[in-house]
């Protein structure tokens, strides 16, 4: 009687393994870009002005137009770390967080010189610095958005 257990039982099948590679791109791509877009306006309300109730009508529509356009400047950025944390998740089957921390710092760099073509090297450093944290809090978010939910 062999009591080992069978390797290729506890392997998940392809099909299983696609529909996770979807659910996670799909989280990051859809999820992502609003949330380093609520990043992003917090930061700029909390740092250059004080929040008062004259000011909150002001706040809630640069938050909505922020939110609208999170996927112009945020889509390209997200599916990038969606498509690496997926193919990862996919492959192992459980995201740790590194895998999609590790593909946000990577991204925010060298997505921020490919989009924003500034001449100045303290105003590109900066803005390479703002978006690589909001990579970060995005992709961040979206981990543990699929570890609450057991989707990775």
């Amino acid at each position: 009687m062999n009591t080992t257990p069978d390797a290729t039982a506890a392997l998940p099948s392809t099909w299983s393994r696609i529909g996770r590679f979807f659910i996670v791109l799909a989280v990051f791509v859809i999820v992502g870009p609003p949330i380093g877009a609520i990043g992003l306006t917090l930061g700029t309300a909390l740092t250059t002005s004080h929040l008062s109730i004259d000011r909150l009508s002001d706040f809630l529509v640069v938050l909505v137009t922020a939110m609208m356009m999170s996927y112009a400047f945020g889509g390209i950025p997200a599916l990038l770390v969606g498509i690496v944390s997926a193919l990862y998740c996919a492959w192992r089957w459980r995201l740790p967080w590194w895998v999609p921390a590790g593909a946000a710092v990577a991204a925010g760099p060298i997505l921020t010189l490919w989009q924003v073509r500034l001449t100045q090297p303290p105003e590109l450093l900066d803005v390479i610095a703002i978006m690589t944290a909001l990579n970060l809090w995005a992709s961040l978010a979206c981990w543990w958005l699929l570890r609450r939910f057991r989707l990775a």
